[in-house]
């Protein structure tokens, strides 16, 4: 059913999660480590609890504008985690996304970003995500569970740390992922069931609303 559904909407994010949790679940990793990828690609505010950014430039993802008004801005807010965020994420999706090379300014800007705020969990997802693609797996799952220790719901942190603990040379650590695709997978059932309730209460309340 999710291909018939690819095969009718290829562009819908959600459905390329739905199939890589599925492949998670049959512990075929390859083919869900490439939906999760694909899907991060195809909506980088998949942060998959999305951040909201209130940049025209970046919105557009015209990063060529973007990165001079935020060093402009960061030279006069120096201390500021969210630009240094929004500098590290730009930077990070400056190459194609064939491009597996990170630049260094994206890390340090990222890192920068959580030293000035631990909890700001969009940079530890980046930074996971940015580790994850050079290699350095241990550091991506750091990041992961730093993470998830402020919200133990983000579903970003945990596609992460699925991917990394599978390229983990360590056992103990590969043996937590059925785990953790069961867990991801509770927490896009809650959504879902959230977005559904949603969706009938406006519906209740648009047929109830009085006349004019």
């Amino acid at each position: 059913m999710i291909n018939a559904g690819l095969q009718r909407i290829p562009n819908n994010p959600s459905l390329y999660i739905s199939r890589g949790l599925l492949f998670a679940q049959m512990a075929q990793y390859d083919r869900a480590e490439a939906d999760f990828t694909t899907a991060e690609h195809m909506d980088s505010k998949l942060s998959i609890t999305s951040y909201a950014i209130d940049l025209a430039e970046l919105q557009k993802n015209n990063s060529a504008n973007s990165l001079p008004q935020i060093r402009a801005q960061l030279k006069r807010h120096p201390d500021s985690a969210l630009l240094h965020f929004l500098l590290a994420k730009l930077l990070s999706s400056s190459g194609s996304d064939a491009d597996s090379k990170v630049p260094e300014e994206a890390i340090r800007s990222a890192l920068l970003a959580v030293k000035l705020k631990p909890d700001l969990t969009e940079a530890r997802d980046l930074l996971a995500s940015m580790y994850s693609r050079s290699g350095q797996y241990d550091l991506a799952i750091e990041q992961c569970r730093l993470a998830l220790q402020t919200n133990p719901s983000d579903e970003t942190a945990i596609y992460h740390l699925i991917v990394a603990l599978r390229h983990s040379g360590q056992t103990e650590q590969r043996n937590e992922i059925p785990a953790l695709v069961k867990r991801i997978s509770e927490l896009q059932a809650a959504s879902r069931k959230l977005e559904t309730d949603r969706k009938r209460f406006t519906f209740v309340e648009q047929q109830t609303a009085p006349k004019q």
